[in-house]
């Protein structure tokens, strides 16, 4: 029968745990520094861009709080590329609108419909 030890690597496992000690030392850096100097050198408190919860971190460029943060920014990061991929302009009536998919050319199937029978036209009368 084997008996578990704790070790000190638990805590480097045990993100909640590791995140509250860490948050705990960055506030406490984040004051000291604040009352020696005037100004927060190596301790930042910054607000999530997800859920605004005010957090302490080493860089002053961070944006999240959390792993699940990260995450979530990442998410909406990859919609907003997504959505300026689909913004497109209509090849038939040089309309602005957002496709459905990254590809499509036209902006509704009447454009599409008349760009068709447009070179339809072209072919048959040999004016290509």
């Amino acid at each position: 029968m084997s008996v578990y030890l704790p070790c000190h690597h638990d805590e480097i496992l045990d993100p909640l745990l590791n995140d509250e000690r860490w948050q705990i030392e960055l506030k406490a850096k984040y004051e000291q520094n604040l009352k020696i100097y005037g100004h927060p050198y190596m301790a930042y408190k910054i607000q999530c861009r997800i859920c605004g919860k005010e957090f302490y971190a080493r860089r002053p460029e961070a944006k999240y709080c959390s792993g699940e943060c990260d995450e979530s920014g990442a998410i909406l990061r990859r919609r907003e590329r997504a959505r300026a991929l689909r913004q497109k302009t209509c090849r038939c009536c040089k309309k602005s609108f957002e496709g459905k998919r990254k590809d499509s050319e036209y902006c509704s199937h009447k454009c599409k419909q008349a760009a068709y029978r447009s070179r339809l036209l072209r072919i048959n009368t040999g004016v290509i």
